[in-house]
Parts: C-alpha cells; structure tokens; sequence
C-alpha cells in the first residue's frame, strides 16, 4: 500500500513537473506575441513586497488572439483535469487571463481572507490556550460540537480587476502576473486604481477567532472577569 502511494506520488510530480514546463515555455511565447502587438502598457506594484509586479496589456485584433485564446483554455482545461485548482495551483501554473470589450478597467486591491475548518476539539483547545475556562468550553464548543468551528483570518492582499464593457456590463477577472487586453484601434479603454477594501466575512461558517492586528482572537467569547464569567454566544 505505501509502495503503491508512492508510486502515486512521483506520477502527481511528475504530472505537475510537465505542466510547469509547458506552461513555461508557452508563456514566454505568448508574451514575445503580445509584445509585437502592443499598444499600451500599464505597470502595478502590490503594496506587499513579495507580490510580483503585475502588467496589463492593451493589444491590437489579430488572427493571433484566437490562436492564443484557443491554446490557453485547452492548457487550462490540462490543469484543471491534473488536480491543481484553488490553492493546490502553483503560481508556476497560472495563465494569463484575457479581456475583451472593454470601455473602463479598474484595478481593485482587497483584503483576502481564510476560514479554516477546524474541529471541535481543536477548537477547544485553541479557546484553552486564550485562557477560556473548562466550564466556558464546555457550555460554548463542546456544546456545539457538531457544528463546525473555522478559523478567520487575513491572509494578505489580492488583487482583481472590474471590467465595464461598451455595453455597461460589469465583469470580473482575476488579476494574475500579466493580463492582455484586446482592443479597437480606434479607442482604448480607461484604465483606473482603486483603493483598498475590505471584502465582507463569510457567513457561511461559525468564525471561531479572526485576525487583529496580527495577532488571531476569539470571535463569540471572552476571557472571564470577576464581573461577568458567561460566553457571550
């Protein structure tokens, strides 16, 4: 069996080795082709310093671009088939994503955030480590163990961008290393950046604790005092 899962795991890197290889060489093809047709080239610097600088490509029609659409979905649709979607996908897997139709682009920079399910007894023993006491935890996550805790937390800044087409349509893209742009001769789209928001909780799951100012606190208690010693779930 160990033998066997092994073996599973060298074809997954393998598997993965390839794609990334691929995946190199038809950027740097791609990127040699959307140069030759550029029009107009926008730079962004993210505020963190290990965020790569990304660029936005405004480029003119071609037989190219169908070519290049084309090329792109199907090596997507490899990855995806591959098992790398989500987080599970390397940044050496990400493709450029492409916009069409565009009137106004607008490069919007939000706070990301992650729950993570964790299990009720993880979820004590986390509630004992902020100086909950026994009798809290029992009345508050042991109670309620069938329900899934989560941890909230932010995870830094990512960025998106807002698309409004001729038409007024509002759509929006991911905004990986590079974006390109398809574009009319006639007229380029607007190009803005906004400032920094806050996207709401999740309220899918019971937050168990979130991020403050970097430090991670309980959400829905409260450590005891003399004057008050009950959760406030």
């Amino acid at each position: 069996m160990a033998k066997k899962k092994l073996e599973n795991e060298e074809d997954t890197f393998d598997v993965k080795d390839a794609l990334i290889k691929k995946t190199k060489e038809a950027r740097i093809r791609w990127r040699k082709i959307v140069k030759s047709n550029e029009l107009e080239r926008y730079e962004f610097q993210g505020e963190s310093e290990r965020s790569p600088k990304k660029y936005l490509y405004l480029v003119k029609p071609g037989a190219w671009w169908e070519e290049m659409q084309a090329e792109i979905e199907k090596l997507e649709v490899k990855i995806k088939n591959a098992g790398f979607v989500g987080r599970k996908k390397p940044r050496k897997l990400w493709l450029p994503e492409l916009i069409q139709d565009a009137a106004i682009i607008t490069i919007k920079t939000y706070q990301a955030r992650s729950l993570r399910v964790v299990l009720s007894e993880a979820a004590a023993d986390f509630a004992h480590k902020e100086g909950l006491k026994a009798a809290e935890i029992k009345k508050t996550v042991i109670k309620n163990g069938r329900k899934k805790r989560s941890i909230d937390s932010k995870t830094g800044l990512n960025y998106k961008l807002r698309v409004i087409t001729a038409s007024s349509k509002i759509n929006y893209h991911g905004f990986p290393n590079w974006t390109v742009c398809l574009c009319s001769n006639e007229k380029l789209p607007e190009v803005y950046e906004e400032a920094p928001e806050y996207t709401p909780k999740s309220k899918a799951k019971i937050p168990l604790c979130e991020s403050k100012d970097g430090n991670r606190v309980l959400v829905g208690w409260k450590k005891s005092t003399k004057e008050d010693s009950s959760p406030t779930i």
